[in-house]
C-alpha cells in the first residue's frame, strides 16, 4: 500500500524529455536504464562538452577508469578465493592513458571490451563506460520524488 502514490521523474537537463515512473522500484529498475540509454544515444555530444568544461571531473572518471587495469587490486574472486585481475591489450591501455575526450575515453574502453581479453575484464570495462555517463547525470539532471 505504501507504494501507490509515489512519483518518481527524473528530467533529461539537455531536451528537457521526461522520464516516470509510479514506484521507487520501477524507477530504479526501469526508469534510469531508460534515461541512461537516452542519454547515451542522444546527447554524446552534450556529454563531451560537458566534461570539456569540468577538466577536474573528467581527470577523476580518466583515473578512475585506469584504476582496474593497473593490477593491483583484483576486480573480482573466483568461488576458490583466487583473485581475478583485469586485463587489457597494451594498445587499448595507452590510448585510455592519453585520452583527452570523453569520446576517446569510451572508445578505447570499447575496445577493451570488444578485445579477446577474459569475460571480467570486458564486463569492467562495460561497467566503466556505463559510470562515465551515470557520472554526469547524476551532476546535472533533475530527480523528483514526491510521495
Amino acid at each position: 500500500m505504501g507504494g501507490r502514490g509515489i512519483v518518481c521523474r527524473i528530467t533529461c537537463p539537455v531536451c528537457g524529455r521526461v522520464f516516470s515512473s509510479k514506484t521507487k522500484y520501477d524507477f530504479k529498475l526501469y526508469t534510469l536504464k531508460e534515461f541512461h540509454e537516452h542519454m547515451m544515444s542522444e546527447h554524446k555530444d552534450w556529454i563531451n562538452s560537458w566534461y570539456e568544461k569540468n577538466r577536474k571531473s573528467f581527470r577523476y572518471v580518466k583515473r578512475e577508469c585506469l584504476k582496474p587495469f593497473r593490477g593491483s587490486k583484483p576486480i573480482g574472486y573466483w568461488l576458490g578465493g583466487r583473485p581475478i585481475f583485469a586485463e587489457a591489450p597494451p594498445d587499448a591501455l595507452e590510448k585510455l592513458r592519453n585520452a583527452r575526450s570523453y569520446y576517446e575515453l569510451d572508445e578505447a574502453l570499447d575496445q577493451i571490451a570488444d578485445s579477446d581479453v577474459f569475460f571480467a575484464t570486458k564486463i569492467q570495462a562495460d561497467v566503466l563506460r556505463n559510470w562515465l555517463v551515470s557520472y554526469v547525470w547524476k551532476k546535472v539532471a533533475k530527480v523528483e520524488i514526491n510521495v
